[in-house]
């Protein structure tokens, strides 16, 4: 037994730990897509999930889900929050930075990158849990596909 390591069958020390290469590349690409037609426009969207995708900061930006309420929660619930965290992190993509090197509602950018961390976190566990649900990760990959897709242009 290792003392820098805990036991148990996974645990990940970064967020693209719980993701497979395809999932990975699928979210980079779609999401950084996203975000620059959303820059190109200028103006932000309708979103999706409107407040509940807003930016989180402070103490809860780096908040991590509990792996029990993750298990018990029903797949509708699972799938709505992973489209959150989605949209959440495309909005940390767009945002606008000021020449003092913060984001125009006064961020700066270590919490702008704690932020974002969070949402990774987030977005690895949301995603390796619907990957336990489906038994397979070419289901689980397509939905994250379809979630992606669904932001809003």
């Amino acid at each position: 037994m290792s003392a820098t390591r805990p036991v148990c069958s996974f645990c990940p020390f970064m967020p693209v730990d719980f993701l497979s290469d395809d999932a990975l590349r699928e979210l980079t690409t779609r999401l950084i897509q996203r975000a620059r037609k959303w820059q190109r426009r200028g103006l932000p969207p309708v979103f999706l999930y409107g407040r509940d995708s807003e930016p989180v900061w402070g103490d809860f930006a780096s908040h991590r889900c509990s792996g029990t309420p993750l298990h018990i929660l029903r797949i509708q619930p699972l799938r709505a929050s992973l489209g959150v965290e989605l949209e959440r992190a495309a909005r940390l993509l767009t945002l606008t930075w000021t020449e003092q090197d913060k984001t125009t509602d006064g961020h700066s950018r270590k919490e702008w990158e704690v932020s974002l961390a969070g949402v990774c976190w987030r977005v690895g566990q949301l995603y390796r849990e619907l990957c336990r649900r489906r038994r397979a990760e070419a289901s689980a990959l397509a939905v994250l596909c379809e979630l992606l897709d669904r932001l809003p242009e």
